[in-house]
């Protein structure tokens, strides 16, 4: 086997691994209660709150408001590793053939199947149910990690090709 095959091997392994930690990660937080999961959520607001504003303190209408979004932006942000993560898996499965579309696809039903076995998972918990909102916010973050591996191989190839035309000079 030769050397780029050995780092190609070592690559998938690293990302598969990645996205498996990353739906460990998601399991372990769908895995709290409805309590657990505000206490969690609160914690963190209460701590970015003191962090923005110099007297730390909000009205409690305005903590439900920044709550709700802190949420979705943590659902949209963790979704975003898992399409990353299985767009650079993939990546390193059809090295030969340049499609993208095939990649997208797969990687996008992955983390929609996911998010939906998620949310299935959080309503049978306490205090907690199933969204399909949350859903769709997961699987566009999904959408968002894979464009963001996608471009980063697009200026990895731009990169390569101007490097190839620089040596021929």
């Amino acid at each position: 086997m030769n050397n780029k095959k050995k780092k190609i091997i070592v690559l998938r392994i690293v990302f598969i691994m990645l996205l498996v930690i990353t739906f460990m990660i998601i399991f372990i937080f769908s895995s709290q209660n409805g309590e657990e999961s505000a206490t969690v959520s609160k914690g963190l607001l209460y701590d970015l709150i003191k962090l923005l504003f110099r007297d730390g303190e909000l009205k409690e209408s305005k903590i439900i408001i920044y709550e709700a979004i802190l949420r979705k932006v943590a659902h949209f942000s963790i979704y975003t590793s898992v399409g990353i993560w299985s767009m650079a898996s993939l990546e390193t499965f059809f090295i030969e053939e340049n499609n993208n579309k095939r990649r997208f696809i797969i990687s996008l039903i992955i983390g929609f199947l996911y998010a939906c076995s998620d949310e299935i998972h959080q309503s049978f918990l306490t205090g907690r149910m199933g969204s399909f909102i949350d859903v769709i916010l997961d699987t566009i973050g999904v959408a968002n990690g894979i464009v963001l591996v996608m471009i980063i191989i697009k200026c990895y190839e731009i990169k390569k090709i101007s490097n190839n035309k620089i040596k021929k000079l």
